[in-house]
């Protein structure tokens, strides 16, 4: 459950001020309709497998949950367009240094078409601190090419 996000989230600089009080109710009735649905059941809930379709994340996201790279950019967790949306990029990340910005929607990185966040994950997965790659965006509806280097998830620290 989650209510958005914005560029200062999980941030030093994140404070109440920041919080969407909307979003949060919204998120609570959510809960509370999810909740009392299941009390009202009849039966116990079932655990269903849940697979992963081939290709659509790799071993190595997918078992550990990470991967080696780190780019900066916060993801829009809202839209249910294709692509992978960004609200923003994190100052001194090699989004930002690569020029992405808040509003585009990555559409391949690298040699990867982008369709979701898994896609987007998927093919950070497949590149090392130091690759430096073409980012293709659609900003306000034209595709732009951005070229960024990766940096390891320590150097981000």
């Amino acid at each position: 459950f989650f209510s958005g996000i914005h560029e200062d989230y999980n941030r030093p600089s994140d404070d109440a001020d920041r919080i969407n009080y909307e979003g949060l109710r919204s998120v609570i009735a959510g809960v509370y309709d999810v909740v009392e649905q299941v009390a009202d059941r009849d039966g116990k809930l079932t655990f269903q497998e849940w697979g992963v379709q081939s290709g659509s994340i790799s071993t190595d996201v997918s078992s550990t949950g990470t991967y080696g790279v780190y780019l900066g950019t916060i993801p829009d967790f809202e839209s249910t367009e294709e692509g992978f949306y960004i609200v923003g990029v994190t100052p001194g990340s090699p989004a930002e240094a690569g020029g992405l910005m808040g509003g585009d929607r990555i559409i391949r990185l690298g040699e990867y078409e982008i369709t979701d966040l898994y896609s987007y994950s998927y093919a950070l997965g497949e590149y090392e601190p130091g690759d430096t790659i073409d980012i293709v965006v659609l900003r306000d509806g034209l595709e732009v090419t951005v070229t960024v280097t990766f940096a390891s998830r320590e150097e981000r620290e």
